[in-house]
C-alpha cells in the first residue's frame, strides 16, 4: 500500500527589531554550508542544562527534531552567519525549588555535529522555525481536498473520496493546526480537553467514547466514537495530537460507520504514523 507522503509546513512570520541583525543577501544564502546532520546532539544539549539554572529539570527536556537552519547574530553579537542544524528544545526554567518562569523554547545549532551557537529563548520568540508534520492519514485511495480555511491562529484542510463533499461524505480525512499552542500545553492536555469539550455537549450526542489506543510524550492516539447524535451524522474517528515546538497538530480519519477490528488497526496505524518530520531522517 502506498501511503501518502505529503508534508505540510506550518512557518511562523519573522519579526524584525530595530536592533535585529540585517538579513544575508541571496549571495550569502546560496553559497551556505550546513554541514551534516548531528548525530549526538541530545547528550550535548543535555549536558548543557545540567550545569546551569534548569538542572533539575534536565531529564523532563523536549527536544525536537534537527532542521536546516541559519542564524544571523546581531551587530552587538558580532553579526556572525551561521548555517548547521537547528535543535529546538523545550525547558522548564526554575531559578530554586519551584518554577518561576514557566516553559522556555530554546535553540541549539549544530554544524558537522559541533554545538556553534546557542539561541535564548527571547531571541527565538523573534525568529521562523519550520514546524513539518506529515504524512497525511491517508490510504491509496484517490483522496481529493473538499475544503481549507486558514484564518488567526487556525488551519483546517480535509479530504473527501470522489463523489463526496465536505457537508456530505462517508469518510473524511482532517488536519488542524493551532499555531498558538501554549508551550504549557501538553498533547494529553489537549486530548482531555477534546474529550472533555465533546462530554459538556452530551446533550448533542447520547454516546460519547474516547480510549486512548498509543501515547507518549509528545503525542497521543485515540478512537473517538459520537453516537446518537439526531439530527447529526453518528461519527467514528482514530485521530492523533501532536505536540509540536509552537503548535498543535490534530490529524484524523473519521467515518459514519463503526470499526469493524481491521479497519480499526488499518487506520491506527495509517494515523499513528504522523509526527514531527525529522529533515536528518
Amino acid at each position: 500500500m502506498n501511503y501518502s507522503r505529503f508534508r505540510f509546513t506550518i512557518y511562523w512570520g519573522v519579526l524584525f527589531l530595530a536592533s535585529c541583525a540585517t538579513p544575508p543577501t541571496q549571495e550569502e544564502l546560496a553559497t551556505l554550508d550546513y554541514g551534516t546532520c548531528p548525530s549526538n546532539h541530545e547528550t550535548t544539549i543535555k549536558a548543557q542544562f545540567k550545569g546551569g539554572l534548569l538542572t533539575r529539570y534536565a531529564d523532563e527536556l523536549l527536544i525536537w527534531p534537527p532542521q536546516k537552519y541559519w542564524f544571523k547574530a546581531t551587530p552587538v553579537e558580532g553579526g556572525n552567519l551561521y548555517a548547521g542544524y537547528l535543535v529546538p528544545v523545550t525547558a522548564e526554567q526554575t531559578f530554586g525549588p519551584a518554577p518561576t518562569d514557566g516553559k522556555q523554547l530554546y535553540g541549539f545549532m549544530f554544524y558537522n555535529g559541533t554545538l556553534v551557537k546557542k539561541i535564548a529563548p527571547w531571541q527565538l520568540q523573534t525568529l521562523r522555525i519550520k514546524e513539518a508534520v506529515g504524512p497525511f492519514p491517508k490510504d491509496d485511495r484517490d483522496w481529493q481536498q473538499g475544503h481549507s480555511d486558514g484564518g488567526g491562529n487556525r488551519v483546517l484542510l480535509e479530504y473527501v473520496l470522489p463523489g463526496e463533499t465536505v457537508q456530505n461524505w462517508s469518510e473524511l480525512v482532517s488536519v488542524q493546526i493551532l499555531s498558538n499552542a501554549s508551550l504549557d500545553v501538553s498533547a494529553a492536555d489537549f486530548f482531555e480537553s477534546i474529550a472533555a469539550a465533546h462530554q459538556s455537549n452530551t446533550p448533542r450526542c447520547a454516546v460519547v467514547r474516547h480510549e486512548i489506543l498509543d501515547s507518549g510524550p509528545t503525542e497521543v492516539l485515540f478512537r473517538q466514537a459520537l453516537s446518537d447524535c439526531a439530527p447529526l451524522r453518528d461519527e467514528y474517528s482514530v485521530r492523533k495530537v501532536i505536540r509540536g515546538p509552537r503548535t498543535m497538530t490534530e490529524v484524523s480519519y473519521a467515518r459514519t460507520s463503526e470499526f469493524n477490528a481491521a479497519d480499526l488497526s488499518k487506520w491506527s496505524e495509517i494515523v499513528g504514523r504522523a509526527r514531527i518530520m525529522n529533515e536528518c531522517g
